[in-house]
């Protein structure tokens, strides 16, 4: 019986031994991606659903054709553009943003407005 009860606890020790090798492996496993994410190597953050991401621009970037989608602050949630007549009275773009409501448009002035990301490119 002495035998038998000095093999089970050598078998005993030698899985407690595998369970802590184990153990320590996923701590450093654990740590080695946390040291990863804040190094930037890590997985991406999930896009923002509630986050809207419209073309915003002025005339004085008028040029660069408003060459890419900037994420909206706060609540506004909505895209928009604002045409305006030109001295030769054809219509363009003038401002391309985000709004919370869709903006008044003034005397010759036509404002599109929509709800989906980069919705105001054209």
């Amino acid at each position: 019986m002495d035998e038998f009860k000095q093999r089970h606890f050598e078998g005993c020790r030698e899985d407690h031994k595998m369970k802590t090798l184990l153990l320590a492996l996923a701590v450093v496993a654990f740590v080695c991606l946390g040291s990863a994410n804040q190094q930037g190597r890590g997985r991406k953050p999930p896009l923002d659903l509630h986050s809207r991401y419209c073309f915003q621009c002025t005339p004085e970037n008028r040029l660069d054709k408003c060459p890419q989608a900037k994420r909206c602050t706060g609540m506004r949630t909505m895209c928009y553009t604002l045409y305006k007549r030109d001295g030769n009275g054809e219509e363009k773009w003038a401002v391309k943003g985000c709004a919370y409501t869709c903006p008044t448009a003034g005397p010759d002035e036509r404002v599109k407005c929509c709800f989906y990301n980069r919705c105001n490119e054209y």
